[in-house]
C-alpha cells in the first residue's frame, strides 16, 4: 500500500478520480508574511489566548496498492508533538481493483498556536503514514 499527502490551501474533487488543487506547497513549506506574524505576536503579549490561522487548510491523502477495504483514522500533532486536535475518523476505503482513493481533509480555518513543524500520522489498520508542514516566516 501507498499513501501520498498533498498540502495546498483547497482541494475540490472533479469527476473521471481528478482533483483541483489550489494553493498547493510542494515543498511542504507554509510561509507566513512577517507583517502578520509581528501582529500576532503583539496580540498575544496583550491575550495570551490569541492564535495564529489559515483561513483554510487542505490535505489530499491518495491511497493506492491496497487488496481490501480500509478504515482510516488521522490525527494532527504541533511542533511541541502535543496532540492538535481530536483524533478524526477519516471514514471507511472501499477497495476497488486498479484505483487508488482519495481523501480530502478541509480545515476552515486552521488555527494553531505557534510556528513549527506540524505532522499528521494516518493510521490504517496497524500501518502509519506521516507527513509534516512546515509553517515558518517568511524572511523577506
Amino acid at each position: 500500500m501507498k499513501v501520498t499527502f498533498f498540502w495546498a490551501e483547497d482541494v475540490v474533487e472533479q469527476k473521471n478520480n481528478k482533483m483541483t488543487v489550489t494553493g498547493l506547497l510542494p515543498d511542504c513549506n507554509l510561509l507566513l508574511p512577517k507583517d502578520y506574524y509581528d501582529e500576532i505576536i503583539k496580540n498575544k503579549e496583550k491575550d495570551a489566548t490569541a492564535s495564529f490561522a489559515l483561513t483554510r487548510l487542505a490535505l489530499l491523502i491518495n491511497i493506492k496498492d491496497y487488496s481490501r477495504d480500509l478504515v482510516v483514522n488521522g490525527q494532527f500533532y504541533d511542533p511541541t508533538g502535543e496532540k492538535h486536535g481530536p483524533l478524526t475518523d477519516l471514514g471507511k476505503v472501499p477497495y476497488i481493483h486498479n484505483k487508488s482513493f482519495n481523501i480530502i481533509f478541509l480545515a476552515q480555518p486552521f488555527p494553531f498556536p505557534t510556528i513549527g513543524t506540524y505532522k499528521i500520522d494516518i493510521q490504517i489498520f496497524d500501518e502509519h503514514f506521516q507527513s509534516e508542514l512546515n509553517i515558518r516566516v517568511d524572511s523577506n
